[in-house]
């Protein structure tokens, strides 16, 4: 999520800054996303300035090209890593937030949002699709029918 707050005054900083939201998936410039990895790469593979690390090489920049709510302040917004087989459904991704924007002074500058505690590493957050099935298959909030999709297809 990103404070519709921050987002006004950096808009308010530089004429580069209108409309701080990515177009396009591949607007990797001015706006924000998420920078998501395997989390057995190393930090400095996920905070390389030119974001140019694919799949195999470290990590992949997803603008947050499209948020699905605003709420209580915040823009929402996800990062989906899709396409990968089943040997990696285990695997740990870490995802983290970053922002881009120009200063007063014309400079463009990047930040990465700093996560700390159980679940972060490298400043972001960590998780698998396994972990996330098992999570839902055991929340009171998901239906029977995804449940069983679950359990067939992710977890057994």
């Amino acid at each position: 999520r990103i404070s519709t707050t921050l987002i006004s005054e950096i808009e308010s900083l530089h004429k580069n800054n209108r409309d701080l939201q990515p177009d396009k998936a591949t607007d990797t410039g001015i706006g924000f996303g998420m920078v998501v990895r395997m989390k057995s790469y190393t930090v400095a593979q996920l905070v390389k300035a030119d974001n140019s690390y694919l799949y195999k090489g470290g990590a992949v920049t997803v603008p947050a090209q499209r948020t699905f709510a605003s709420y209580n302040g915040y823009i929402l917004f996800n990062a989906f890593v899709c396409g990968y087989t089943r040997e990696y459904y285990k695997t740990d991704f870490v995802a983290r937030p970053y922002i881009t924007y120009t200063d007063v002074n014309g400079l463009t500058h990047t930040y990465y949002f700093t996560a700390t505690g159980t679940g972060s590493q490298g400043g972001g957050v960590y998780t698998s699709l396994y972990a996330e099935a098992e999570k839902m298959v055991a929340s009171d909030n998901v239906g029977p029918v995804i449940k069983k999709w679950l359990e067939d297809n992710i977890l057994n």
